[in-house]
């Protein structure tokens, strides 16, 4: 994948997914606290039915003790009365009893069934009731309940009123009268509230048929049901054994046996034994939660939509510089390297091009450079062909040298002639790098033998070589300039008493050469100078520093910084070049940059 798409994919995930997690968070968050409030509002709603529902029987209660005590309703009967009389008092309860009705619209039925069995009803509906009605259920609970009122749960109404759509189910509220001068019971009376008026104080708050509602007592009667073929039997609903024992109101979660989880929300009454339930689906409870559920996915969505659109608008932004920079980069590949591009940016892609920019003009000038170098070398190459010549004549010329003089027995140039051509063997015509110590050695042994030509019986010459150091490699013409230092430098050659130590031998895993001459010595701070000088300076000592700045680069440049040339001088009496290398045993198969001693 390019880098202009992976930075899109990079841009619109990193965008993304924190907005996706704080959504997430945030649905969590908000679905607590909107089922949280949901769960209280259906508390609350329940509370409110409960409060209009006891508000309603409160209202029957009361209509109830004003019908009971009313004058009329206390005449009590004789049989000495006439019929007529008998009437009147009839008539005047039921009159009694129809502005009750009016009063109270809330009140579907009342009656007030007397001890002789007569039957009297609001609206002329008594006549159309030919049993006794002293054995409905409602007189034998009042009778039953003495002087206290007494309510009966939802039951289909016993008194048939000549319709089945109206008044077929109620709740009734049954009290004995009493005579307050005999306080001998005179009947019983019976107000009906039917079924839709107790429903619709229920589903107030609540929409559709979402909830249903329960009223029942502590034996699971069922005193209200919205189903009503359920009356007549006990209420089977698993979660009311949790509900009669909580003895307070609350709300709680259940999940049923068909599945489908639920929230009971319930409350007891204080002053009764009847319990309020609602049972509301949890998708009732939560459907806020999912309203902002799908609000979420959409503004996720957009969202991603405009991260997308966005990234890919950065990603264009910071990748076309980089492709311009790329086509660049091919070109140059194939060798055209005269194009640069400008580019006014601060951040690292400007940083990049101007880089680009420079190494271009770079790799111009070492092209240039290479050429140059080239066309040097060719003539270099052609200059050591043309030099290879000279050694030739002048080994030859020397051999011719030292046979005369062997032939006319001038041992001296015999001797002298012998060393300068051993050295010049030994220096020019091998082409090596690394040496054995013992062929240094040798031409440290042929440069003396020309210097006593020039120095006779002034100076003496002691080797401290450790044996098996012989055949460790050194790189070559190292330790004549150094000796050529202590014989030009050093000693003080018009008396006859210089000496001139060489040693080698091995020290913490290194190889150390050192030449060491009795002369003048230097001062330390001049010791500091002499490979720092350039090598056009002079010292007070002439050119010393030159050689020894040659060889010391030359090590330092195989074997590594830490290796090289060091000084130590006490002045007036000594004075010691110190070189050190690593020792590294011969190795078998060098092949041409290692020389073996013969």
């Amino acid at each position: 994948m390019m880098i202009r798409g992976r930075l899109t994919v990079y841009l619109v995930l990193f965008s993304v997914i924190p907005l996706v997690v704080v959504s997430l968070f945030l649905y969590a968050q908000a679905s607590g606290v909107v089922r949280m409030q949901a769960e209280k509002y259906a508390g609350s709603v329940l509370l409110q039915a409960t409060s209009r529902i006891n508000q309603l029987m409160d209202d029957v209660m009361n209509a109830s003790v004003k019908l009971v005590t009313d004058p009329v309703v206390q005449d009590e009967y004789t049989n000495e009365q006439g019929v007529f009389s008998r009437n009147a008092r009839y008539r005047a309860i039921e009159k009694l009893m129809n502005n009750t009705l009016m009063a109270q619209p809330q009140i579907s039925s009342i009656y007030v069934c007397l001890n002789n069995a007569d039957l009297i009803g609001a609206g002329g509906l008594a006549p159309a009731y030919a049993a006794d009605c002293r054995n409905v259920q409602a007189y034998q609970a009042a009778l039953d309940n003495n002087l206290l009122p007494v309510w009966l749960g939802m039951h289909e109404n016993e008194f048939d009123e000549g319709t089945v759509s109206r008044n077929r189910y109620v709740m009734t509220l049954a009290r004995t009268v009493y005579s307050y001068d005999t306080y001998k019971p005179l009947g019983v009376l019976m107000i009906n509230i039917e079924d839709q008026t107790i429903r619709n104080n229920f589903q107030t708050g609540f929409d559709g048929e979402e909830a249903v509602f329960l009223v029942t007592d502590p034996h699971k009667n069922t005193i209200y049901d919205r189903q009503l073929s359920r009356y007549d039997r006990k209420l089977n609903a698993p979660y009311l054994d949790r509900v009669i024992a909580e003895q307070t109101s609350g709300g709680f979660a259940w999940k049923g046996q068909r599945g489908g989880e639920k929230y009971i929300s319930f409350t007891h009454l204080a002053n009764s034994d009847w319990i309020y339930v609602a049972e509301l689906p949890i998708d009732y409870i939560t459907r806020n939660s999912d309203l902002i559920y799908r609000a979420m996915i959409v503004a996720v969505t957009v969202c991603f939509l405009l991260a997308m659109v966005a990234a890919y608008i950065l990603a264009r932004k910071f990748t076309s510089p980089i492709k311009i920079l790329l086509a660049s980069i091919r070109r140059a590949k194939d060798g055209h390297f005269s194009e640069t591009f400008e580019s006014d940016r601060k951040d690292e892609i400007g940083v990049l091009t101007r880089s680009y920019n420079s190494m271009i003009v770079e790799i111009k000038q070492l092209l240039a450079r290479l050429e140059r170098e080239n066309l040097q070398k060719r003539r270099m190459e052609l200059d050591a062909l043309q030099a290879q010549i000279t050694p030739h004549f002048l080994y030859n010329a020397l051999n011719s040298i030292k046979s005369l003089a062997r032939l006319n027995g001038q041992d001296l140039i015999y001797r002298t002639t012998t060393s300068l051509i051993g050295l010049l063997q030994l220096s020019i015509s091998q082409n090596k790098v690394l040496i054995p110590i013992a062929d240094e050695m040798d031409m440290v042994r042929h440069y003396l033998g020309l210097q006593s030509v020039r120095y006779p019986g002034r100076m003496q010459v002691l080797f401290e070589i450790e044996e098996e150091l012989s055949e460790r490699l050194t790189v070559k013409l190292i330790l004549q300039p150094l000796v050529e230092n202590a014989i030009v430098h050093g000693l003080d050659l018009s008396a006859a008493n210089g000496i001139i130590v060489i040693r080698v031998f091995r020290e913490g895993g290194d190889i150390v050469m050192e030449v060491e001459d009795n002369g003048k010595g230097m001062e330390e701070d001049a010791c500091k100078t002499l490979l720092a000088n350039p090598p056009e300076k002079r010292t007070r000592f002439g050119g010393m520093g030159m050689g020894l700045r040659n060889v010391d680069e030359r090590l330092k440049l195989h074997y590594g910084g830490q290796y090289g040339v060091s000084f130590r001088s006490t002045p007036g009496v000594c004075f010691v070049s110190v070189i050190r290398i690593p020792d590294t045993p011969p190795q078998i198969g060098t092949g041409s940059e290692v020389t073996k001693h013969v």
